[in-house]
Parts: structure tokens; C-alpha cells; sequence
């Protein structure tokens, strides 16, 4: 009985539920993201709790350029594994559009991710192509919880947090990170070693 309870209880009151691409049938995220060279604003709503179906629109600083783009996205849950207290996903995220300047704009997205109550970690690889320009990217996260609040309650995590853009910049850049969740709304803020700011906003409805 305990292991059909505890991945319930991870899947519907963890605080990582409404950062999933997708999440339970009938449930819509809106999710928005700023640092110094991306800025975007996605939402999706969950047909079931394996396919959503959203809009995208971004805009990313590349070099001296700026693309600017809005793309209709697909979020695929292709995996689900639970066990006696975690859970692992794995995600395939499609999207195709335009940019504000150009003929096409795609996106293709790999997230992977594992979690219980007092840790989490996440992958993501993701391809833009803007018009005939590629750009790739990549990021780790890892975090843990100081505490285990109740649902009612807010809820904290402390992320490390990994990217790398071989477009944006020669290096991994390392931002540590304060996520607080309570009820309906997540907040994410923090500055990377270099001094660049993160921001994410989210609420699910």
C-alpha cells in the first residue's frame, strides 16, 4: 500500500509538480523566464497526463542579434517511473512557429528529471533553429529541500544550476538558485557566479 501512496503524494503535492511540461489532465501552467539572454513566456494546458499543448515566445540575445519568436509547442510525457519514494520523467518537447523577423522557427526539447520530497535533479538538451540559425543548449539542475513543509505551507529549495550555450558563452555558467512554492505559485530568483541574474515566475490553474 505504502508504494502506491508515496509516489501519489510525491506526484500531486511536490512542489516540482507545476514545473513538468506536462502535468495532470485538465491542469494549465503559465510560466515565465528571464535572465540576460533569453526571455520567455510559455503555457500549456494538459489534454492528459501525458500530452499538453501550449504557445511559446521567446526572445533570445545572441551575440549582437536579437530573434524574437512565437512558436505553438507540443510537451510529450514519454516516461514515468515510480518507485517506493521518487519519481523519474522524461519529456519530448516540439514546437514550430515564426520569428518577428523570418520565415521559421522550431525548437526541440529533451527533459529528464528525478525527484523525491528532499532532493531533485534535472537535465535538459534543446535545439532552436531560427530561420536557418542553430543553436543548442544545455542544463543540469541540483537541489534540495532544508525542510519539509506541509502543502498549506511555503516550500523551499536550493538549486545549483548548470548551463551551457556554446553561442552565449565559452563556459558553464554556474547560478545558484532559491525556488519557494506555495500553494499555486512558484518563484525562482538567483545570480550566477558571474554576476548574471535568473528569474522564473510560474502558476498552475
Amino acid at each position: 500500500m505504502n508504494r502506491i501512496l508515496i509516489p501519489l503524494f510525491v506526484i500531486f503535492l511536490s512542489p516540482q509538480l507545476m514545473a513538468h511540461p506536462v502535468v495532470f489532465k485538465g491542469g494549465s501552467v503559465l510560466t515565465a523566464t528571464s535572465n540576460q539572454t533569453m526571455n520567455t513566456l510559455e503555457s500549456h494546458y494538459s489534454f492528459s497526463s501525458h500530452f499538453a499543448l501550449g504557445a511559446l515566445f521567446g526572445r533570445l540575445q545572441l551575440s549582437e542579434e536579437l530573434h524574437e519568436f512565437f512558436m505553438i509547442q507540443a510537451n510529450v510525457l514519454a516516461w514515468r517511473g515510480n518507485f517506493e519514494d521518487s519519481q523519474a520523467n522524461l519529456y519530448i518537447q516540439g514546437a514550430t512557429g515564426k520569428p518577428r523577423e523570418g520565415d521559421s522557427a522550431s525548437r526541440i526539447q529533451l527533459n529528464a528529471d528525478w525527484e523525491d520530497r528532499d532532493y531533485y535533479t534535472v537535465f535538459k538538451a534543446g535545439l532552436y533553429d531560427l530561420d536557418g540559425q542553430k543553436v543548442d543548449y544545455y542544463q543540469a539542475r541540483l537541489g534540495f529541500s532544508p525542510f519539509r513543509g506541509k502543502y498549506e505551507s511555503w516550500q523551499a529549495f536550493y538549486i545549483f544550476q548548470f548551463d551551457y550555450n556554446k553561442e552565449m558563452h565559452k563556459h558553464v555558467i554556474i547560478t545558484p538558485v532559491l525556488r519557494l512554492f506555495y500553494q499555486n505559485i512558484l518563484i525562482e530568483f538567483g545570480s550566477s557566479l558571474e554576476g548574471k541574474s535568473w528569474l522564473q515566475l510560474m502558476t498552475h490553474f
